[in-house]
């Protein structure tokens, strides 16, 4: 299934990111999940990286609020704008919801590399074993594709 006009879909039940070319990508979305923390030696060297995938709401109404975590990013429509850089994300797109979109009082919907806090409704990508699956590489991927059109679908 491709996106609009051969946008980018994002399926919530699924956790995937299908890019136009039929590419996809595993990404989460709300409960906090894509969350990252460090692997620590004994001595308390920083060993790598863990991303969590698990876990969260899969309830889209839901918003965030402490100590609940936004579920996933509301069906609908979206323009997904261009990667840049923000202060808190990194390298990011916003995604522009459809005014035609039940947003339920939820906003301010990005897709953005793992962090701490994970997401409370934005898109996020997880290692899924693959090379070339990692943020930087999807940002690449839709610095090309961008702006475009994104259908999130339950």
């Amino acid at each position: 299934m491709s996106g609009p006009s051969g946008g980018i879909v994002y399926h919530i039940a699924t956790e995937t990111l299908m890019l136009p070319d039929g590419t996809v990508w595993r990404c989460v979305s709300g409960g906090g999940r894509g969350r990252e923390t460090e692997r620590r030696s004994p001595a308390g060297r920083v060993r790598g990286r863990i991303v969590h995938a698990d876990g969260g709401s899969r309830d889209w109404t839901i918003k965030a609020s402490e100590p609940v975590r936004g579920g996933p990013l509301p069906p609908g429509r979206y323009r997904l704008c261009p990667p840049a850089r923000h202060p808190r994300l990194g390298l990011a797109c916003f995604l522009d919801p459809d005014p035609a979109n039940a947003m339920r009082g939820r906003d301010d919907f990005w897709i953005h590399g793992p962090g701490p806090r994970g997401s409370d409704g934005c898109i996020v990508p997880v290692p899924d074993g693959r090379r070339c699956r990692g943020i930087f590489h999807l940002m690449r991927r839709l610095r090309r594709l961008a702006p475009c059109d994104l259908l999130v679908v339950e």
